[in-house]
């Protein structure tokens, strides 16, 4: 009788077609916005906008090379897309959570590549904070919820993981781009000073993140990506910073150390089922 009432609930939660039709839709918007910000189709983002995201603009600002993980999260946010149209019971209720937050952070990335090409300098910011916030409400949502297989965690814990390090980063880079369009000296005293205290912020997220989600590998990865091009820009750039990268070269220990030292003393995350009606199938039968 449990394990029928279990899958009446678990069809109750099937994804209904809207919003697979509506991430789908987000997806290719995304891509196309992806594919004409990039140097495949023009100069992309990095000379747009007077090259204030260029690499030697701010002192947060990675070499190009770092910009190389975008690949990797489209790829995987694309999978997501696809993923959501194939029948799995075990992670119904993971998906349904999880969507629209995904797609949210599909059309709001969207926004911003449309805002930077453009020139738009000054909505970029409440943007890229806008695209962390929906990543950020998709990891709540599925936060301690099984994923139902390697497909699904890549997607979740890869994917949104590596989106999330990344634009942890991103956002610091993005302040202190409209700051220099703005007109300050990228090398000046305040220029230093905020970036010193950006970086301070984004470490200090970083490892709360890592904490807060500590089945999200990909938040670790990214974040040190970053940090590491930013060290690589600061150490052999035209905008060179000892203490920038000595900063972000502390701040890539600390992430790493966050991640990894749960790991370290066997300390594994509780993990509930993929939604209550797959916990009462799971429940043993016991004899009379």
């Amino acid at each position: 009788m449990a394990q029928e009432q279990a899958t009446g609930a678990l069809t109750s939660a099937e994804l209904s077609f809207l919003p697979k039709l509506g991430i789908g839709f987000a997806a290719l918007l995304l891509l196309y916005a992806g594919l004409s910000s990039s140097t495949l189709m023009g100069p992309g983002i990095g000379a747009s906008s007077g090259g204030i995201f260029g690499p030697d603009a701010t002192l947060l600002a990675p070499a190009t090379l770092a910009f190389s993980i975008w690949t990797v999260i489209y790829l995987g946010l694309f999978g997501c897309a696809v993923l959501v149209w194939f029948p799995d019971s075990r992670s119904n209720e993971r998906r349904r959570t999880g969507v629209w937050p995904a797609a949210m952070s599909m059309l709001l990335n969207m926004l911003w590549i449309t805002a930077a090409m453009r020139g738009i300098v000054w909505a970029t910011i409440p943007l890229v904070l806008a695209v962390l916030a929906s990543v950020i409400m998709l990891l709540e949502r599925v936060r301690g919820r099984r994923a139902a297989g390697p497909a699904a965690a890549i997607i979740v814990e890869g994917t949104f993981g590596l989106y999330l390090g990344w634009l942890l980063v991103a956002s610091a880079a993005n302040v202190m781009a409209v700051v220099r369009h703005g007109g300050s000296n990228p090398a000046g005293a305040a220029s230093q000073a905020l970036a010193v205290i950006l970086l301070l912020v984004v470490i200090a997220a970083a490892v709360a993140a890592s904490i807060r989600y500590p089945r999200v590998w990909g938040i670790p990865i990214a974040v040190c990506w970053a940090l590491i091009w930013i060290i690589r820009q600061r150490t052999h750039g035209a905008l060179s910073s000892p203490l920038i990268a000595g900063l972000a070269f502390a701040g890539a220990v600390a992430v790493t150390l966050a991640f990894v030292w749960p790991l370290m003393r066997g300390s594994a995350p509780q993990v509930r089922a993929a939604d209550g009606a797959a916990s009462l199938a799971n429940v043993p039968r016991t004899g009379r």
